[in-house]
Formats: structure tokens, C-alpha cells, sequence
């Protein structure tokens, strides 16, 4: 896509009351609700993703996470928003989960970023594709 179109496509995430992550824009608003995130808090989100769990969260916290290829799956990183929600501790790892929740912000390992709180969450089968790739800018008008 180009540059403008690009542009275009963040431009709306902000306008939208809730947004719904797919598996084509996940990267744009990932990159664009954690670089602006105080455009986004108290908007309502849905998302897709397997759970993670640390062992310095909180017991009502883990990641609702994707794996982003940029070139081949030797090279897959994970990438996920934080969420907390009561029922967390019943969750295992690598649980697909269908959440909807409302962003907020919290600080984890001393960084600002944001956070879901979850209102409603369905367990999923995994897609047909777990995987998300990085939309290609070109940087022409």
C-alpha cells in the first residue's frame, strides 16, 4: 500500500469507537496504539491471540499474543497487549482467545504502555493461519 493510504488507515482507527483487530491491519494499529496511546484509552477493542503468561505478572495478567513474521518463521517475534481480567488464572498457555475489552494504561518493567481490560473473552479453535505479516509501505504518494 502506499504512503497515503497507509496514513489513511491509521487516520480511521482513530475515529472508529471500537476496534476490531484483523489479521490485515493488526500491525498498523499495534504500532499505531503504542506510539499514541493516549489517543486510544477507554476505546473498546477486540483482538485475536494466544496467551502468554510471565512470572512477574499479576495473577489477572497475561498477553493476548500473535507471532509476526517479517520474512520466515525462523524470524517470528512475538507481539501481544497486555490484559487483565479476573478469570486470567483458569487460563492456560497458548489458549486461543476472542476478546473484547476497553484500553487503558499501566506500567510494566518501568515503561508506560497500554493495557485491556477484558469485558467479555471466548475461547477460539487456532486460525487457519496464526501467523500476521507487516503491511509493505510504499513510501510513494
Amino acid at each position: 500500500m502506499t504512503k497515503k493510504q497507509y496514513e489513511q488507515l491509521k487516520q480511521r482507527l482513530s475515529q472508529q469507537p471500537m476496534l476490531k483487530m484483523t489479521d490485515e491491519d493488526y500491525t498498523i494499529y499495534y504500532e499505531e496504539i503504542n506510539q499514541n496511546l493516549s489517543n486510544y484509552l477507554g476505546k473498546k477493542i477486540q483482538i485475536k491471540g494466544f496467551v502468554l503468561k510471565e512470572e512477574s505478572f499479576t495473577e489477572q495478567q497475561l498477553v493476548i499474543s500473535r507471532f509476526l513474521i517479517t520474512h520466515c518463521v525462523a524470524d517470528a517475534s512475538i507481539v501481544g497487549f497486555l490484559t487483565e481480567f479476573p478469570e486470567a488464572p483458569t487460563l492456560t498457555e497458548d489458549t486461543w482467545l476472542e476478546v473484547v475489552g476497553t484500553i487503558g494504561q499501566t506500567t510494566y518493567g518501568g515503561a508506560s504502555l497500554p493495557v485491556i481490560h477484558i469485558d467479555n473473552w471466548v475461547t477460539i479453535e487456532l486460525p487457519e493461519s496464526p501467523y500476521l505479516y507487516p503491511i509493505n509501505v510504499r513510501m510513494s504518494f
